[in-house]
């Protein structure tokens, strides 16, 4: 019998992550939820890119760092245009 076999998986989430950060709206720590929206902002050759993230009682919003401060072209194709996609809702 042979117990070399390699199997492969490969976990996808289902929804983006809930995070758990002070709100200056609030006051306290509370829940964040992603708005599912980037931000872009160019600064000469280089971008940053933001996931932001919303709380969930008062609506602050926060942006989680995606990319800092990278050459456009070292970002793979299709992350860098639906980033773009997004950009400004």
């Amino acid at each position: 019998m042979c117990s070399n076999r390699k199997y492969e998986y490969r976990i996808e989430p289902a929804a983006a992550f809930e995070i758990l950060r002070y709100c200056a709206g609030c006051g306290r720590k509370t829940e964040y939820c992603s708005t599912g929206n980037f931000r872009v902002n160019a600064n000469g050759r280089k971008v940053d890119v933001w996931l932001i993230y919303q709380c969930k009682k008062c609506r602050h919003t926060c942006n989680l760092t995606v990319y800092e401060r990278r050459n456009p072209t070292t970002i793979p194709q299709k992350e860098y245009e639906a980033s773009l996609a997004f950009d400004g809702e």
